[in-house]
């Protein structure tokens, strides 16, 4: 196609050099004082009535996605809070209400034959190569089998400890999407050796999918609540958890609880260590390792993404500030803040 010729003085530039995105609303632009503006009615998400809500010009999806997560849905508000009161079964029927609410949002097939990833810290064997005649060459050389089957599968419900979705002797499937996001949710040191492995649906199973959300199925201001509502759940569920705060697991543990109740097989939450999804099983039928596909990866390093925060100088005014408590609902509620 041949390329338009410019009118004289003019030249190419990129759309971001001559124009900002602002995050400001106005019903009329020229009477508040703009002279110059871009609509973006061309994106073709144009609202089917008035009460429906447009996301040309002003309504981007980062900004709307954005303001929804700063304040978390008030129902599910209050269900983390009675969580460190009261025990989980009282809940249920309330976080039952909130997922039928938003299940048409979140339910979603997991086709049969989709492959995920899982992981765990080790191997089965190391051995090392011997030349032939059963010399040891002069500079060893080593080859590691990994784990592989019932070693690597979900564990026995004996020994089955609690994690962020399963209570202790509930025992269930942890994977991810790509081998790096599962390596990554077990937390290995650098020198550690871990067993990798495929694992493959045998059926199609019905999982709660925390971890895709699109803007456009959502145009009105009540759809818009049900995204809070999904992006709440999704929140606390992908919350990262340190060692010394386990006992925030009695919350997504909870909402696990629920999910199951209400015949979901599985669920998916974006990884916060990893650059992709975690996919959670409770049936014990629906996955079976793909043979072959064991590998081992050694950890050589880890990468850290340093956020500076608010650092108090040793004689600051302590009148404009209030302690707050370590108790589980303040670090809960600190976690959120500091991954908004």
């Amino acid at each position: 196609m041949a390329e338009k010729k410019l009118k004289p003085g003019w030249r190419k530039v990129k759309f971001g050099d001559v124009v900002q995105l602002s995050k400001a609303r106005c019903a009329d632009p020229l009477a508040e004082g703009v002279e110059r503006f871009v609509g973006l009615e061309h994106l073709g998400w144009h609202p089917k009535n008035e009460e429906d809500i447009s996301l040309g010009g002003n309504y981007s999806e980062g900004w709307v996605l954005d303001g929804l997560r700063d304040v978390m849905d008030s129902s599910i508000d209050g269900i983390v809070r009675r969580a460190f009161k009261e025990n989980f079964h009282h809940l249920l029927l309330d976080v039952r209400k909130i997922i039928d609410g938003i299940r048409p949002d979140i339910e979603r097939e997991v086709e049969s034959g989709r492959a995920y990833f899982r992981a765990r810290v080790g191997i089965k064997e190391r051995l090392r190569k011997m030349r032939g005649g059963g010399e040891i060459p002069t500079k060893p050389q080593y080859g590691y089998l990994p784990f592989s089957g019932k070693d690597i599968d979900r564990p026995p419900i004996k020994v089955a400890t609690e994690g962020r979705l399963n209570r202790v002797r509930v025992s269930v499937l942890y994977m991810a999407t790509d081998v790096e996001t599962a390596v990554a949710e077990l937390r290995p040191h650098p020198g550690h050796l871990v067993s990798t492995a495929k694992f493959v649906s045998l059926r199609p199973i019905k999982i709660a999918d925390f971890a895709a959300h699109d803007i456009r199925d959502y145009l009105s201001n009540s759809r818009l609540e049900d995204l809070r509502a999904a992006l709440s759940i999704s929140s606390i569920l992908n919350l990262p958890i340190q060692p010394e705060q386990r006992h925030l697991y009695l919350l997504t543990q909870l909402f696990s609880d629920c999910l199951r109740e209400a015949g979901f097989e599985g669920v998916a939450f974006r990884s916060s260590v990893g650059p992709g999804v975690n996919v959670v099983c409770f049936a014990e039928d629906a996955f079976q390792e793909e043979p072959g596909s064991g590998s081992v990866m050694e950890v050589r390093s880890l990468q850290y993404e340093l956020v500076g925060r608010e650092s108090l100088p040793q004689d600051f005014d302590r009148t404009d500030y209030e302690s707050n408590s370590d108790g589980p609902l303040s670090s809960l509620a600190d976690g959120l803040a500091r991954r908004a």
